[in-house]
């Protein structure tokens, strides 16, 4: 945006549609969220956009709720935004696009380590993250089960300033321990 746009730079930026979802932790190292959370960072109002995918059956997204679903839903994060200094990560289900059943605004699934693993991709010298087992429990308000279990198109809407406050509160009077 800084250098193709330079001062006239762009009010929204899409991030996506990318193949397979973005969800709980794994948003965190996720290209597509990283798109969207950079152009909200340039002002922009930012979306990251993925399409759910069955892992055990294909490695093919098949793409209709996102080709469906996509604009309202943009239309409709548009028409929700009041310039909070967030981004948003969209995914759309994995079933027909007869089954989906809404939108949902929802938590991300923060596991108690995260369960990311590296693996290779069919790109040569590539490769991709994924969470191979869901740790349990799953909180059923949180974008995994509300994704799977409900047909929804899920919207987490993740904070820019991540700064901790209760930590930050707990190090004000941090010190450098003396040399012994």
């Amino acid at each position: 945006m800084t250098h193709l746009l330079g001062n006239k730079p762009a009010d929204l930026v899409l991030s996506g549609v990318n193949a397979g979802q973005n969800l709980g932790d794994i948003v965190n190292c996720s290209g597509t969220a990283g798109g969207a959370r950079e152009g909200a960072l340039q002002g922009a109002i930012g979306i990251a956009m993925s399409q759910c995918m069955d892992y055990n059956s294909s490695r093919q997204a098949d793409w209709a709720n996102a080709v469906h679903f996509g604009a309202r839903t943009v239309e409709a994060i548009l028409a929700a935004h009041e310039g909070d200094d967030v981004f948003y990560n969209v995914n759309f289900p994995f079933c027909d696009t007869s089954e989906v059943t809404g939108l949902a605004a929802v938590p991300h699934q923060r596991f108690s380590r995260s369960p990311i693993r590296h693996y290779a991709s069919d790109n040569p010298g590539g490769f991709f993250m994924a969470i191979p087992e869901t740790p349990l429990p799953l909180d059923p308000g949180a974008d995994f089960e509300v994704l799977r279990k409900g047909n929804k198109i899920t919207v987490t809407p993740m904070a820019l300033q991540i700064t901790h406050r209760v930590a930050l509160e707990r190090l004000a009077s941090l010190k450098l321990p003396t040399a012994s």
